[in-house]
């Protein structure tokens, strides 16, 4: 395209320097009636593009997206109107700024023009300096609402590296590193929050606390490091039997785990504890010098009660006598108590 003098540029303040510059697609049967805006706009730092039809317009869209479109109003037919609502219905181009240049005298072409998604309509005859403000200023709109878009996008990037960070904290926080079961803090907590739920239901709750029979005596024949793998097949054996959201599985201390067991009574509490039972039986792990097997197993004391009381102190009172119960008579068993706070 032959150069021309440059025009002044129509504001004072320009955007900030671009790592490529923008692309001006313009689409008009005659080019010839806008050549000295298309030189214009070169002069003034954006790269032009211009197809004579509709479809060397979707194809030149398609190789390089513009970041502006002048379109004539009069292509022939609806053949405008169509491409621009062609445009606006594809994620990728719908947000291109499509401007409609035409008759000023046809009210229709301003009407349609907006109906199908334009951003503005330049009247000819053309007055250049306008044209080229308008034009700018739809470019910095559109420059706008991409870096906008980019802004949302990152902090949306953000806020879901904040999520997942929050995540691990609370799996610092919350879970025993040995055994990936809760902690005692998220024990205590969790007890607590479900106790005031169930007494606000007037549900049932019960407790099952688990100790690893002769673990000490483990520990010292087969070492530490066997210790910590017995606990964690232990711990697993637990998490998988537990079936309802709410049951949550910790490790209170030690070899000792302990099973919140939310609007469950007794019968289920003890149904509970003795597939715990069978599958640590299951496991088959030699213990050569526990006092009551050959394998490992549990001592579990069993509590359930419905809520009265205001604090769960009582309940976790009670499940510790029920477990010592259970080692007192010979360890690898089950005791329980249900407690009536009526």
């Amino acid at each position: 395209m032959p150069q021309t003098e440059p025009m002044p540029s129509p504001s004072e303040e320009r955007d900030p320097p671009q790592e490529r510059a923008r692309v001006i697609l313009a689409v008009d049967r005659f080019p010839s009636k806008i050549t000295q805006l298309l030189q214009s706009l070169e002069v003034i730092g954006y790269k032009t593009r211009v197809a004579r039809n509709c479809a060397q317009a979707l194809i030149l869209t398609a190789q390089v997206p513009p970041d502006l479109i002048l379109l004539d109003a009069d292509l022939g037919g609806s053949s405008s109107y169509d491409f621009c609502s062609q445009l606006k219905a594809y994620p990728t181009t719908y947000d291109i700024p499509v401007v409609f240049i035409g008759d000023d005298t046809q009210e229709f072409e301003r009407v349609e023009g907006f109906s199908v998604g334009a951003v503005d309509f330049i009247p000819r005859p053309l007055n250049m300096l306008e044209a080229l403000m308008r034009i700018e200023q739809h470019l910095r709109t559109h420059q706008a609402g991409r870096s906008l878009q980019a802004q949302l996008a990152d902090c949306a990037a953000t806020v879901q590296q904040f999520q997942k960070e929050k995540q691990s904290l609370l799996l610092l926080v919350n879970v025993d590193a040995l055994t990936q079961t809760a902690n005692r803090r998220y024990f205590d907590e969790y007890l607590l929050r479900e106790w005031r739920r169930s007494r606000l239901i007037c549900g049932p709750i019960s407790l099952i606390m688990c100790d690893v029979d002769c673990f000490k005596a483990y520990n010292d024949t087969y070492g530490h490091t066997q210790g910590d793998l017995c606990l964690q097949r232990i711990s697993a054996v637990l998490m998988e039997s537990v079936r309802k959201p709410l049951d949550v599985v910790a490790r209170y201390g030690g070899e000792e785990f302990a099973i919140i067991l939310p609007n469950t009574n007794l019968d289920g509490a003890l149904h509970f504890a003795g597939r715990i039972r069978d599958n640590i039986q299951s496991l088959a792990i030699r213990h050569e010098h526990s006092a009551c097997s050959t394998y490992v197993t549990l001592s579990m004391g069993v509590v359930s009660t419905f809520v009265v009381d205001e604090t769960p102190a009582f309940l976790l009172e009670t499940a510790d006598r029920c477990l010592y119960q259970a080692k007192r008579e010979g360890r690898d068993r089950i005791c329980s108590l249900l407690l009536d706070q009526s």
